[in-house]
């Protein structure tokens, strides 16, 4: 846990300035719009405006993804390796603190897309989108049940256990996903 903590203080120092700038964005973008139907300043803002918010945009997704893979690179293989593999955790943890550092970033980075372009596009007919998205969503939630069930399903057969274990682990995944969706 201290070392996932220390690797996203360390990776989120800058990012967190990536995220609010794209929010400040949209936010401005969204602002010119609303002006640029009166004055032509605005108008000529908000070409500008566009241009740095589609940037900052596509920047929150790209950046997070190729900051964690340099971090990673750097850090395991490069020359503060020697201090990254003298630390007393096992390579396993170091791993998966990489690993969990990077998927933290890249949601955050596609959160931060979503939202933003959620300010510049929102309309009152977007309710009907976002139901959509929602329905789409459950259907994804029992495509990964699905998944779930075959993965413990594959592991129970590896590791030879019986038929009633194994229909007892279904039931146990099937009872932990009704509970929190």
């Amino acid at each position: 846990s201290k070392l996932l903590k220390k690797d996203l203080h360390r990776n989120m120092r800058w990012l967190w300035v990536l995220f609010v700038a794209t929010i400040g964005a949209a936010l401005l973008n969204r602002g010119c719009k609303a002006l640029a139907e009166n004055l032509m300043f605005f108008k000529i803002l908000g070409i500008f405006v566009d241009t740095v918010f589609y940037s900052a945009v596509v920047n929150s997704i790209l950046h997070p993804f190729l900051r964690s893979f340099m971090n990673f690179s750097k850090s395991m293989y490069g020359d503060e390796s020697y201090l990254t593999h003298t630390l007393p955790v096992t390579k396993s943890q170091l791993i998966t603190s990489k690993f969990l550092t990077a998927l933290i970033e890249i949601t955050l980075g596609v959160m931060t897309a979503v939202v933003s372009l959620l300010i510049v596009f929102w309309t009152p007919d977007m309710f009907d989108f976002l139901q959509g998205l929602i329905f789409m969503l459950k259907m994804v939630k029992e495509k990964l049940l699905v998944v779930l069930c075959l993965i413990d399903l594959n592991e129970c057969q590896l590791k030879k256990h019986g038929k009633f274990l194994r229909m007892e682990m279904v039931t146990k995944h099937l009872k932990i996903f009704q509970l929190h969706f």
